[in-house]
C-alpha cells in the first residue's frame, strides 16, 4: 500500500532531488504496509519496542520525513519537525524518550554528507521514487539498541576521521587539534551511553523499590489479619468460659435452692406440730397451694429429692411409694381432718394424688428395665 500522491506534493518533489536518506541518517525503516511499530527502546525487554503505531500516524510521519529529505540536513537539524516525527512514532509507554531520540538525529544530521550517494534509489516498482514510501520503511528488527548504538558510533568515528582529514588538508589544521576534536566527539557519545545506563539503573531501582513496598504491605496485612484472628479467638474463648461458669453457678444455685425446698417439705411433714390445709407445704417449689399443677408437681419430684434418694431405680420407686401413701386421701384426712377433702383443697389434693400415682408407675417401669 502506498500513499496517494497529491498535485502539490508531486510538484514540490519534482523540482528537487533528495539530499539525504532518512533510512541511513535517522535509522527509520518503517514499512507501513506490513509493520508499524514504536521506535522507542523497551528497557524491561532489552530490545526495541513492538507496540504498533497507527497507519494514519505513521503515514503523517513519513510525509514529514520525506519532505525534509529534500532539504539541507544541517538546516533540518534545527527544525521542530524532528520532534514532531519522534512524538508520532513513539507509543505512550516511551514518549519520554523523544528528547534523546531527537538528540541522536540532530547529531546524525549535523554529521551527514550530501552527494550523489544520497540520491533516491532507482525506481524498481513502477512508482514515483520521490512520492512513494520505500519498501523497507518500518521493517521489524530484533537488533539490540546498544549494538546498534555501537555500530553508529563506529560509523560516526569513521565519518569524523574523514572530515578531520579533509579539514586538515584544506585548512592546514594541526593534527593534534583534530585528535582533540575527535576525543571530544567520543566523550559526547560515551556520555550518551552513560546517561542511558543511569536511566536503566534508575528504572530498575524504582521497580525493586516498588516490589519491596508491595511485599512489606502484604506482610503487614498478613500480620494484622493474624492478630485480629487471635484476638477474635481470645474473645470467643473468654465468652465461652463466662457462659460455662454462669451455667455452673446457675446449676449449683438451683441445686441449693431445691435442697432447701426439699428440707422444708420434709420438715413440714415430719414435725409433730399441728398443721392445716392452709399451712401445709405442697409438693411445688414455692410450697403454696396456688402453684399446684401437674407440671410443677413433676418438676418438684424430679429436682427436689436429694441424689441419695433417687440415684437408682429401686430407690426412686421406694420414694414414690412413700409419697403415694403420704398423699392418699385417708392419710390426708387423718392428718388434716375430714374438711380438707372438700372445696378448692380437694381439687389440689386430687392433682397431687394423680401425679404421684403416675410417677410411681413410671418408677416401677424404669426399675424393671
Amino acid at each position: 500500500m502506498a500513499f496517494g500522491n497529491t498535485p502539490s506534493t508531486n510538484s514540490y518533489k519534482s523540482s528537487k532531488s533528495r539530499r539525504w536518506d532518512p533510512e541511513d541518517v535517522l535509522g527509520l525503516t518503517v514499512d507501513i504496509t506490513r509493520c508499524r511499530t514504536c521506535i522507542g527502546y523497551a528497557v524491561s525487554r532489552g530490545r526495541r519496542c513492538r507496540n504498533p503505531i497507527a497507519y494514519t500516524k505513521s503515514s503523517d510521519a513519513w510525509r514529514i520525513v520525506n519532505k525534509l529529505a529534500y532539504e539541507d540536513p544541517h538546516k533540518v537539524a534545527e527544525l521542530p519537525e524532528l520532534r514532531e516525527v519522534a512524538d508520532i512514532l513513539l507509543c505512550w509507554r516511551h514518549d519520554d524518550q523523544s528528547s534523546g531520540i531527537v538528540r541522536n538525529w540532530v547529531f546524525e544530521l549535523n554529521n551527514c554528507t550530501t552527494g550523489s550517494e544520497e540520491r533516491a534509489p532507482p525506481n524498481t516498482s513502477g512508482r514515483d521514487s520521490k512520492t512513494d514510501i520505500p519498501d523497507n520503511w518500518g521493517k521489524k528488527t530484533e537488533e539490540h539498541p546498544m549494538k546498534r548504538l555501537v555500530d553508529q558510533m563506529k560509523q560516526m568515528e569513521e565519518t569524523l576521521a574523514r572530515l578531520q582529514e579533509e579539514i586538515c588538508r584544506r585548512a592546514g589544521i594541526n593534527e593534534n587539534q583534530g585528535k582533540a576534536r575527535e576525543e571530544s566527539n567520543r566523550e559526547y557519545l560515551e556520555r550518551i551511553i552513560r546517561e542511558h545506563d543511569r536511566e536503566k539503573a534508575y528504572r530498575e531501582q524504582v521497580r525493586l523499590n516498588k516490589e519491596k513496598r508491595e511485599r512489606e504491605q502484604r506482610e503487614r496485612e498478613k500480620r494484622e489479619r493474624e492478630q485480629r484472628e487471635r484476638e477474635k479467638r481470645e474473645r470467643e474463648k473468654r465468652e465461652r468460659e463466662r457462659r460455662e461458669r454462669e451455667a455452673r453457678e446457675r446449676a449449683q444455685k438451683e441445686i441449693a435452692e431445691w435442697g432447701t425446698v426439699w428440707k422444708r417439705y420434709s420438715d413440714s411433714w415430719n414435725s409433730g406440730a399441728e398443721a392445716s390445709a392452709q399451712t401445709m407445704f405442697w409438693p411445688v417449689k414455692s410450697g403454696l397451694q396456688s402453684d399446684v399443677s401437674d407440671a410443677n408437681i413433676k418438676t418438684f419430684f424430679a429436682k427436689a429429692p436429694p441424689d441419695e434418694l433417687i440415684d437408682t431405680g429401686e430407690k426412686r420407686l421406694k420414694l414414690m411409694n412413700a409419697e403415694n401413701k403420704r398423699w392418699h386421701t385417708d392419710k390426708i384426712m387423718q392428718r388434716f381432718g375430714p374438711d380438707v377433702v372438700s372445696g378448692a383443697t380437694k381439687r389440689s389434693l386430687d392433682n397431687v394424688a394423680r401425679v404421684v400415682i403416675k410417677l410411681r408407675q413410671e418408677a416401677r417401669a424404669q426399675k424393671g428395665r
